[in-house]
């Protein structure tokens, strides 16, 4: 009888670990993360070639999903980059390349664009050692982003600006485990529970037995 209320209440706790871990880790969701690695701008590649520039006007975003975004994996650099067929291999092309030459602005003035040195962001390919034009802007500024080229022919493609987060494979990994750690968790916590207090139940008609 004593190696089975063991049994049960050791199982039960083991149970209740997956609960226990998604309760940890649990900052940010799927969706969120898809908010965070989607474009906050886009501007098709042939309007370049109609009309040889072209605008867009986006906003940083700080809604209650962003700020949550930020709180757990902090202020993203923004990047400015010509992707090559986004929804395929997602290729980033040299803006040099295709002769095209970006400006940004805000309300305060303009926004100082750097070149964005070191590997290109998880999820894409280089073309070229540069990976696009980075920047810095606080959640909720209006930017503007002008555009121009001197190609005459320009691949299928857009200009984007996306957010370009340190670390975002282990980033996005972490949430993924954490969602597994929940779907497990529905299920082996009641299980847990159940199997916890049958064995508490053994051991306190244990007891009163004893005393009669």
């Amino acid at each position: 009888m004593k190696g089975l209320m063991l049994t049960l209440i050791s199982a039960g706790f083991l149970c209740l670990i997956p609960g226990a871990l998604w309760l940890r880790d649990r900052n940010l969701s799927e969706d969120d993360a898809a908010a965070a690695v989607r474009p906050l701008a886009r501007i098709p590649l042939h309007q370049f070639e109609e009309s040889g520039s072209s605008a867009v006007i986006f906003t940083i975003p700080n809604d209650a999903q962003w700020k949550r975004i930020r709180s757990a994996w902090g202020e993203p650099a923004y990047l400015v980059a010509a992707v090559e067929q986004p929804e395929g291999h997602r290729m980033i092309l040299c803006l040099d390349q295709l002769g095209m030459r970006v400006e940004a602005t805000r309300q305060s003035g303009p926004v100082e664009l750097r070149t964005a040195k070191g590997c290109c962001p998880y999820g894409f390919f280089a073309a070229c050692p540069d990976s696009g034009l980075e920047f810095r802007a606080t959640p909720g500024n209006d930017i503007t982003l002008h555009a121009a080229s001197t190609a005459h022919s320009l691949p299928k493609g857009e200009l984007i600006v996306i957010c370009n987060w340190n670390d975002l494979k282990d980033k996005i990994v972490g949430i993924m485990l954490a969602e597994d750690l929940w779907r497990i968790s529905k299920f082996a916590t009641p299980a847990g529970l159940i199997l916890m207090l049958s064995g508490v139940s053994l051991l306190v008609r244990r007891r009163v037995q004893r005393r009669r």
